[in-house]
């Protein structure tokens, strides 16, 4: 006589099915986001040294973002003009990994004191001039985004692993 099988939990084939997709996405994407985010580092890394220019801030706001369930993020929408040599450009980082947050103060915290036509610095990347950020360096942000990839792959591995394991048993 068999032992009958548990419907509830990981035991259910269709369960299973979905915990593999979703741990081969994770395995899938971690390398991407792991390159993403180790190049973004290093460029917060490398633009403590990046000249700087005075740019004009056109416009300096939190914008409000209303996700599902009325869930709202907020983040800074910043926009600034700057002249490198004869070319001139618009920017809209703040700096390199942006964010949200569900905290508005957050988002007030964030823009500071920008206000249109405020001049201020801006940091461009050398070697491309139409990229530059208002607050260069490494942030707390720049190293939590550097531990999505191996995040992503830990969690691909953790959950294949949990889908070669036999089912359980009542």
């Amino acid at each position: 006589m068999t032992e009958p099988i548990s419907h509830g939990g990981r035991s259910s084939p269709i369960i299973r099915l979905g915990i593999l997709v979703f741990g081969i996405i994770c395995l899938v994407t971690a390398p991407f986001a792991l390159w993403v985010s180790v190049q973004n580092f290093l460029r917060a890394r490398a633009s403590t040294a990046w000249p700087s220019v005075p740019a004009t801030v056109v416009e300096a706001s939190i914008e409000e973002d209303i996700r599902r369930r009325d869930k709202r993020m907020f983040s800074v929408r910043v926009s600034y003009s700057y002249t490198v040599g004869a070319q001139s450009f618009t920017s809209r980082r703040l700096y390199i990994n942006e964010l949200s947050s569900g905290m508005r103060e957050w988002a007030q915290l964030e823009l500071g004191e920008l206000t249109p036509n405020l001049v201020t610095p801006a940091f461009y990347d050398p070697a491309k001039p139409d990229f530059a950020i208002l607050r260069p360096g490494l942030f707390v942000r720049d190293y939590v985004m550097l531990l999505l990839g191996p995040g992503f792959l830990g969690l691909g591995f953790a959950l294949f692993r949990v889908t070669r394991q036999p089912p359980h048993r009542v």
